[in-house]
């Protein structure tokens, strides 16, 4: 079958809030409870069609998923993996209000890169990982929603560890970079 598109979605946080475990959850229907680091930077792909008015498949898509190391001493490089990105997911883990707090500071290095420097060109999602630890929960929905509002992007929560809202926030991100295409 041949692909119409073929687009790379980032994935950036800061380190242990979910991203390697939210992309092998969709991408291999995977998880992993041991938090290896990511080095640099991990690719996966995953396969999408699209259907058209009348049910067919209209569009097919491969999603092009980087996962980018969250550690500090990767700053420097990590700018050039948002090179030719069209979307990403920006991953605070809602049991950790230090990683929340961060998420304004990968949002303006994500801002400054040359893929994302017109709102209009980028897609975005602010996502709060690890709905499966409500009882350790340190920051709520509604400042989710808040901060999400504030930089002009989707929100939603999810568990890599169970699944919950993985697809959906994929296949919602690969929805709305079609309609801006005109796909």
């Amino acid at each position: 079958m041949s692909v119409d598109y073929k687009w790379k979605i980032v994935v950036v946080g800061e380190p242990a809030v979910g991203k390697t475990t939210l992309m092998l959850n969709y991408t291999e229907k995977k998880f992993r409870e041991l938090y290896i680091p990511t080095v640099g930077c991990q690719v996966s792909k995953k396969e999408l069609a699209f259907a058209d008015d009348s049910g067919d498949i209209g569009k097919t898509v491969d999603l092009y998923i980087w996962d980018i190391a969250g550690q500090s001493k990767f700053m420097k490089v990590r700018k050039i993996f948002f090179e030719g990105a069209i979307g990403f997911f920006l991953v605070y883990d809602i049991t950790s209000e230090d990683s929340f707090n961060k998420t304004a500071k990968w949002f303006k290095d994500l801002k400054k890169s040359n893929s994302f420097k017109k709102e209009k060109e980028f897609t975005g999602f602010l996502i709060g990982n690890k709905i499966d630890l409500q009882d350790q929960r340190e920051i709520s929905r509604k400042d989710g929603e808040k901060l999400a509002k504030d930089m002009n992007i989707d929100f939603e929560e999810t568990s890599a560890k169970t699944g919950e809202n993985i697809n959906k926030i994929f296949e919602k991100m690969a929805r709305k970079i079609l309609n801006k295409v005109g796909g």
